[in-house]
């Protein structure tokens, strides 16, 4: 059993690796270096030898790297074991594509911390820093509060509405780690009349199709992968293509989506800068709400100003409810947010605007 008070003896970043490929495990060995302070403390072949190890380690790890195919109990089931237990943060490293989508968008539906592609001939450097970055994150994100049901957790910016908010015409969010669960918790609870949604999600090319069907599942309305040239329409949500850029124009009177390949921002891919950005140039006169959602780094965070600036309303959620305290955090610190509300607050926010 994890403890939460296992103590630091020095400070590398203690992680544990289960995975059956012998390949992906020297490939972790050669980049998790005791130089960059990082320790691999140990391996299994599968979750069930996984446990038996950890049950006997004084030292436990901070991070836990697991694959999702594996023999004997898969990525998932491992998943489904530890839901409401006490464990360190679990980064996913397996194969992206169509075939896994859906299993991806499900383990982190129980609580993975991020998703990475499984490492597969040559490694750039960015890939190898990336996951590097996720790994430091996660064990940045963990303590107590990593265990609270976050939709839980109220505070009182609630009732300290700015006067006077415009019904919105457009709301836009943009979301990263942890923003799967973040996204289920506020869509599922909108009532079936609203304005178009358009959101950036940082997600792998394969899994936002998976997304978007997954949350028309959840909810009382249509969730898009977002196509080019479509036209946004009430009551519906669109999702941006990941490895995409979506950026929203307009056309007599109308709000449309722009799907195109343009170049990474802010290292991301869709960017939710490149969308906010979008928003604040538009001609048309209309009511925008912009929300800034849990997520490392700070894409986002220069764009929400920019729709501040714009006479947006803008809402960043708050720090104990975030998985990561990254992107909201730059925005508040640029001036940029109206509202900081827990998880469980924004959708009756939203329903009070809207």
């Amino acid at each position: 059993m994890y403890s939460l008070k296992s103590e630091e003896v020095n400070d590398f970043t203690r992680v544990f690796v289960i995975d059956d490929s012998l390949t992906i495990r020297d490939f972790l060995r050669k980049i998790l270096t005791r130089d960059e302070n990082f320790l691999i403390i140990g391996e299994a072949e599968n979750p069930i030898e996984a446990m038996e190890i950890l049950s006997s380690m004084e030292q436990q790890p901070h991070v836990i790297i697991l694959d999702i195919n594996m023999p004997q109990m898969n990525g998932m089931e491992y998943l489904e074991h530890l839901k409401d237990k006490p464990h360190p943060p679990i980064v996913i490293m397996s194969s992206i594509g169509f075939d896994e989508a859906d299993n991806g968008i499900k383990c982190l539906e129980l609580g993975a911390f991020d998703y990475i592609e499984k490492p597969s001939g040559t490694h750039s450097l960015n890939e190898i820093t990336n996951i590097k970055n996720i790994i430091i994150q996660a064990r940045n994100s963990f303590n107590e509060n990593y265990f609270i049901n976050r939709k839980t957790i109220r505070h009182k910016y609630l009732n300290n509405l700015p006067k006077n908010i415009s019904k919105p015409d457009l709301i836009a969010i943009g979301s990263s780690t942890g923003g799967v669960e973040a996204l289920q918790t506020i869509l599922s609870q909108l009532d079936k009349k609203f304005p178009p949604i358009v959101i950036v999600q940082h997600i792998p090319e394969y899994f936002s199709l998976a997304l978007a069907n997954r949350l028309t599942e959840l909810c009382n309305f249509k969730v898009y992968e977002g196509r080019n040239n479509q036209i946004l329409e009430p009551n519906c949500v669109y999702l941006a293509p990941g490895g995409k850029q979506m950026r929203i124009s307009e056309e007599s009177n109308k709000l449309i989506l722009e799907i195109n390949d343009s170049e990474k921002v802010n290292m991301h891919k869709p960017s939710i800068d490149y969308m906010f950005y979008s928003i604040a140039k538009l001609k048309l006169e209309i009511n925008i709400c912009a929300l800034i959602l849990t997520g490392m780094g700070n894409d986002g965070a220069r764009g929400l100003k920019e729709l501040y600036n714009k006479n947006a309303f803008t809402i960043a959620q708050d720090e104990e409810s975030c998985v990561v305290f990254g992107m909201p955090k730059e925005a508040i610190a640029l001036g940029g947010v109206h509202q900081v509300a827990s998880l469980n607050e924004i959708p009756n926010i939203l329903k009070r605007i809207i």
